[in-house]
């Protein structure tokens, strides 16, 4: 992630929170019951619905903290879903009004689990190749 700030021209400091700030991108998933969360099939519409409560979960976890660090960890959680076309969430952001720790978070995201077999669960078995795509389809406006 601090490449991708530094090769945005972010000062020093903000490329180093964002670098320590964006682990916390998925805390809010804490709070989605084991059930849905460790679930190997298909998630039903209100399981799908509570699962992407996680962005909004982790971010009101983070933002009443003071450190700007950990402010910086609540937009990243609320943001890191969102899509450049306006159908990400929680907010439909679009484009540039999507924060920009929440870009890189999502295209370092998105990296890091497509080098990582492992981590991608059954169910998400072409998630892998439907996130590369994504990637380059995305890299050049995500990051603009």
């Amino acid at each position: 992630m601090r490449v991708s700030s530094q090769a945005l021209g972010l000062p020093a400091h903000i490329c180093y929170l964002i670098e320590k700030a964006a682990p916390l991108h998925d805390i809010g998933k804490i709070g989605i019951p084991d059930h849905i969360f460790l679930k190997q099939g298909k998630l039903t519409d209100m399981e799908w619905e509570r699962m992407r409560n996680h962005a909004q979960m982790g971010a009101d976890l983070l933002a009443s903290h003071e450190s700007l660090m950990v402010q910086l960890a609540a937009s990243i959680a609320l943001s890191h879903h969102e899509h450049w076309d306006g159908n990400g969430y929680p907010n439909q952001l679009r484009a540039a009004s999507i924060p920009i720790e929440g870009r890189i978070t999502a295209i370092s995201d998105v990296l890091m689990r497509s080098r990582h077999k492992g981590h991608i669960k059954k169910r998400g078995r072409c998630r892998k190749q439907s996130n590369i795509s994504r990637v380059k389809r995305e890299r050049i406006l995500i990051l603009n």
